[in-house]
């Protein structure tokens, strides 16, 4: 998990388009799967390893035109791997490349993300979070706007932040208590730390940041 995630289903969801998302733990055949099933047009990776997944099986995934890369270092358009997505039909940019398009398209059109904004309904489409495939195929789960924002006044009651606290994540992107919490604590107008669910790592963060809350599960 991390800001960059984050930032980009916000602004998704924002033009009245939904997010798919997984874990970089996920293989090559479930990701696959869960891309071509879902019709995405486009993915958002962490690293050039994720897109090797989607070269790999680049047959299976006809209609998938674009890639973003967070850590672009990795895998940039200069280098091998950059070259082979080219030419496998992919657009291939890191994700401050397409934050200074985003900067400069807006510029140019201004209101129209706001006009985007005000379209949307409570009821559109905003997410598929897929199942972990332990029955089967993974199976997507289709949530609103709606099943989201509806949650929130009440939530506000139960889990007590103030501006400027702090909330330390660890949990993954597609969970979807994770990502309800996230909506709560920035609905607070608290901040978000992102760590991991490895002793060393969390425990060393918690110490270091001092957090007032740890949306968890029970094995962590």
């Amino acid at each position: 998990n991390r800001r960059e995630w984050l930032q980009s289903s916000h602004a998704i969801m924002s033009i009245g388009a939904a997010d798919v998302p997984r874990g970089c733990d996920a293989t090559e055949a479930e990701i696959t799967w869960i891309l071509s099933f879902a019709g995405c047009k486009s993915a958002f990776l962490e690293n050039a390893s994720q897109a090797r997944k989607l070269l790999s099986n680049r047959a299976s995934l006809p209609i998938l035109t674009h890639i973003f890369l967070f850590d672009y270092s990795d895998g940039g358009a200069d280098g091998e791997l950059g070259a082979a997505l080219t030419a496998a039909g992919f657009e291939l940019l890191s994700f401050d490349e397409l934050a200074a398009r985003g900067a400069a398209w807006r510029s140019e059109h201004p209101g129209k993300v706001e006009e985007a904004l005000e379209a949307g309904q409570a009821e559109d489409l905003a997410t598929i979070i897929f199942t972990s495939g332990t029955t089967g195929e993974p199976k997507g789960v289709m949530l609103s706007h709606k099943n989201f924002l509806s949650q929130l006044p009440d939530l506000a009651t139960r889990i007590i932040l103030y501006p400027g606290e702090r909330a330390l994540c660890v949990l993954p992107v597609w969970h979807s208590f994770e990502r309800l919490c996230e909506y709560v604590i920035l609905n607070a107008a608290a901040g978000i730390i992102y760590s991991k669910p490895i002793g060393s790592i969390l425990l060393a963060d918690f110490a270091r940041m001092n957090p007032q809350l740890l949306p968890s599960v029970p094995r962590i």
